[in-house]
């Protein structure tokens, strides 16, 4: 059953939501390092922390309007309604464009545009701690956050927004 409801969210990311992985550095102590982790992520999750009155840091499954969302089903049924479509295009993988056309009655609440740089087919082989020698795989892994002003063009918003860092060399793919 469980298997059946995380197929119908992976059918639906895309089209009603993007699931990023954001890896953390702070269990690093348990003997194997994330390559993919970063303080800063860590430094997130904390604010989340902070936010949500909590008394310990912790990776939450998923986190939609800064609230953590840990009920799969009330999941699927909250990304329902049309908010609009968000387009992302780039020729070489650091410099990209940004459009966002609001569905509807939806107005961008913000006046910037929240984007990762999602990396994909990645493998790690562990080599100490819970996981060692285990081969783990990853997709929607972030492998930089940007933030991007937005300018409003009519209806529609778009902005351009260039990465710091190279992507990693194939076969890893990215979004």
């Amino acid at each position: 059953h469980r298997v059946m409801e995380f197929s119908r969210l992976l059918f639906r990311s895309w089209t009603d939501f993007v699931p990023v992985g954001v890896h953390v550095d702070y269990w690093d102590y348990l003997g194997w390092k994330d390559p993919f982790a970063k303080s800063a992520y860590s430094d997130r999750q904390r604010d989340y922390a902070a936010h949500w009155h909590s008394r310990s840091v912790y990776t939450p499954s998923f986190v939609l309007d800064g609230k953590e969302w840990s009920n799969r089903k009330e999941l699927l049924r909250a990304s329902s309604n049309s908010v609009g479509v968000l387009r992302a295009s780039s020729t070489d993988t650091k410099q990209w464009a940004l459009q966002f056309q609001p569905g509807g009655s939806s107005r961008p609440p913000t006046s910037h545009f929240h984007a990762p740089l999602l990396v994909f087919d990645l493998v790690s082989k562990v080599k100490a701690g819970e996981n060692s020698g285990r081969q783990l795989d990853y997709d929607f892994v972030v492998l930089e956050f940007g933030i991007a002003h937005r300018i409003k063009h009519g209806e529609h918003s778009q902005a351009n927004h260039t990465f710091p860092s190279n992507p990693p060399p194939p076969p890893s793919r990215l979004a």
